[in-house]
């Protein structure tokens, strides 16, 4: 019974290594870019909340950001950037 418990842990283990190696040549790919956004979990969750609260009206023309963080978003193929408490007009 041991001997059974210890190979699923060496196989566990086996599988977790290959994730981690996966995981480090990911970021070693992303490293370095302008254009990665290099961001902790939380700084992720708050952004997320944050884009969630964007008003943005039924047409999809005019977006207003009525948080305190700048929040970037695609409409029609072309990216757009509004400042806190801004609205925009999107083309």
């Amino acid at each position: 019974m041991a001997e059974s418990k210890l190979s699923e842990l060496s196989m566990d283990f086996a599988v977790n290594i290959s994730k981690l190696c996966d995981s480090i040549k990911i970021c070693e790919k992303l490293a370095g870019h302008d254009g990665v956004w290099y961001a902790t979990n939380i700084e992720i969750h708050d952004y997320v909340k944050a884009f969630r609260t964007l008003h943005v009206s039924a047409d999809g023309r005019r977006a207003f950001n009525p948080t305190a963080q700048r929040l970037w978003f695609n409409y029609n193929d072309k990216n757009y950037k509004i400042e806190p408490g801004q609205s925009l007009f999107t083309d």
